[in-house]
């Protein structure tokens, strides 16, 4: 039986000052930046094929997803969209198969990743909340008869943005993005990687940048696949 190309876990997030739980965050409001738009208007169109809503468990909700949001379309209310897909943890994919073919007839599928989430600094002196958006891609190459994983390449980031939605920073600046892949046996895995570090306001008048080992943080956006 071929198998197909699934996700297993679409975002793994390594930040330390993360919250846990989405629970403070249905308050704030996101801006959806014009790429994702571009990227997740096909879901509402004839031009959908390949595209899924994936929950942060790799279960597939599009129909829940445009269910509930394809009013918000009609009304062109994208930032409400936006939260919607942070709050629920959703992430848009598109699966393409690709023509290449390895030696060993394994076959490549591109995956495309729309990734929207809120990154909160817990620190109690300095509350703040960021938003990070980014399209993300990798090729996975496996067998389709065995579904073992021979390869990952062609990892990509076309677009990544951030802005603050909350708290008492000014300004989160990051480093520049390191693209990474690997693969075990059954799943292949891209990413990006970066360094994020904030600056607040201290006082009620003087601007102070702090770079201390508690405000600079790696964030890691990872993807993961496997056939089934």
């Amino acid at each position: 039986m071929k198998k197909a190309l699934s996700l297993a876990l679409l975002l793994v997030i390594v930040f330390s000052l993360l919250s846990p739980s989405l629970a403070n965050y249905q308050n704030l409001n996101s801006t959806m930046p014009q790429f994702m738009i571009d990227f997740i208007t096909p879901l509402y169109t004839l031009d959908s094929s390949g595209y899924k809503v994936l929950d942060s468990s790799g279960n597939d909700v599009t129909d829940i997803f445009i269910l509930n949001t394809n009013s918000l379309y009609s009304q062109h209310k994208w930032d409400e969209i936006h939260s919607y897909m942070i709050n629920n943890s959703y992430t848009v994919v598109k699966f393409e198969e690709l023509d290449t073919q390895t030696r060993s007839s394994d076959i490549a599928v591109r995956v495309t990743a729309g990734v929207a989430k809120y990154i909160k600094c817990q620190d109690p002196d300095r509350p703040a909340v960021f938003q990070a958006d980014a399209t993300l891609s990798g090729n996975i190459y496996y067998n389709p008869n065995t579904g073992v994983v021979s390869n990952v390449g062609g990892t990509q980031v076309t677009n990544f943005f951030t802005t603050q939605v909350s708290g008492v920073f000014n300004s989160f600046k990051r480093s520049a993005l390191n693209l990474y892949e690997y693969h075990d046996t059954y799943k292949g895995y891209f990413g990006v990687s970066f360094t994020a570090t904030t600056d607040y306001v201290g006082g009620q008048t003087n601007y102070d940048y702090v770079d201390m080992d508690n405000n600079s943080r790696t964030i890691k956006l990872e993807i993961s696949a496997y056939p089934e």
